[in-house]
């Protein structure tokens, strides 16, 4: 299996979709706040306890998606240094196109954000490793 685009996990290639995803947030929110504002009832105004309600709810989502990016981040960073622990050693991974035996030269951060193994001139998932010996 061959892998093309491999990276770095602490490139942060997620971090540019997270702060797109979180100006697109803030964006909406604004949008839809000054709508609330101008089709409000004159005598009934939003109440300033509603509107810090609100920009408190925003904060309060831009965070958890943080804590959610920083959380896969440490999940990636994680696998990696497990996969790099087995550098050295042979390995039996379990693939679509059957069994790779092997031993293992390199570790790396696929395009599609999943750990592979290099074993010979097979690219196997870490999460496909069956067997592990020294």
């Amino acid at each position: 299996m061959r892998i093309d685009g491999t990276r770095s996990t602490a490139s942060g290639g997620g971090s540019e979709v997270s702060a797109n995803a979180a100006k697109a947030l803030s964006k909406d929110f604004m949008h839809l706040l000054v709508t609330q504002l101008q089709h409000q009832d004159p005598l009934q105004p939003m109440q300033d306890r509603e509107l810090i309600a609100q920009l408190a709810q925003l904060s309060s989502l831009e965070s958890l998606q943080r804590i959610e990016e920083l959380t896969a981040r440490d999940h990636s960073l994680n696998q990696l240094s497990q996969a790099a622990g087995l550098i050295g050693k042979v390995i039996t991974a379990t693939t679509a196109d059957g069994a790779v035996s092997g031993k293992v030269s390199a570790a790396m951060v696929g395009a599609d954000d999943q750990v592979y193994l290099a074993v010979g001139e097979e690219m196997v998932l870490l999460s496909d490793v069956a067997l592990v010996t020294a």
